[in-house]
């Protein structure tokens, strides 16, 4: 048998091949179309949104910095530790209270002192 037969040897198949009709291909443009334009305009619109997000960030920056300065200028250099008023005992005041007047009075480093420094720091 000669060779490509059809006893026992394979014979290639011409298969019509499948192109497709104008009509698909024009659908197939009009749907990848009407994608580029979707994604373009959710690209644009996010774009906008970061544009709008970036500017206020900026606002609220720029009013703040304004704000830190007023207070900065008008706010005295440091401030005075405050004695405790006259007639108060100290003793009779928890640590935690303690912490938090020296706190309020600019006691620098109140945090770890023990409760007789902070009534030392407070009383004087």
């Amino acid at each position: 048998m000669p060779l490509g037969g059809r006893a026992g040897g394979t014979v290639a198949k011409k298969t019509a091949s499948k192109k497709p009709t104008k009509k698909e291909l024009g659908e197939r443009i009009a749907r990848l179309e009407a994608d580029v334009e979707r994604l373009t305009t959710e690209a644009v619109t996010a774009v906008r949104k970061a544009e709008k997000k970036a500017r206020k960030a900026i606002e609220q920056n720029t009013s703040l910095r304004a704000r830190v300065d007023e207070l900065e200028q008008a706010a005295p250099g440091s401030p005075i530790p405050q004695s405790a008023p006259a007639g108060e005992d100290l003793e009779s005041l928890t640590a935690a209270e303690l912490r938090s007047r020296a706190k309020a009075a600019g006691v620098p480093g109140y945090s770890r002192m023990p409760k007789a420094a902070l009534v030392e720091a407070l009383g004087s």
